[in-house]
């Protein structure tokens, strides 16, 4: 299959067909390493080792009211817990 070359910033861009892409497992937001082997252009998707941090924590929201500790006038110091 051929497909030309773009630009996207300083960069080269190939458009792969979305046939190809569903063959190695590539989609939106994977990650591929990228080398050249012989004078070809090889393209590897990485294996997901399990949940990132983003997907298990869910986002705080701004509906989330926060209140400073209050301090009193004494001074912790670690040497008081010994």
């Amino acid at each position: 299959m051929k497909v030309e070359f773009a630009t996207m910033g300083s960069s080269l861009a190939v458009p792969i067909p979305s046939s190809l892409a569903e063959q190695i497992g590539a989609a939106p937001g994977k990650i591929a390493d990228i080398t050249v082997r012989n004078g070809e252009l090889v393209i590897s998707i990485e294996a997901k080792l399990g949940p990132t941090l983003r997907e298990m924590v869910p986002p705080i929201g701004d509906d989330i009211e926060f209140e400073p500790p209050r301090m009193s006038g004494d001074i912790f110091r670690p040497a008081d817990l010994l």
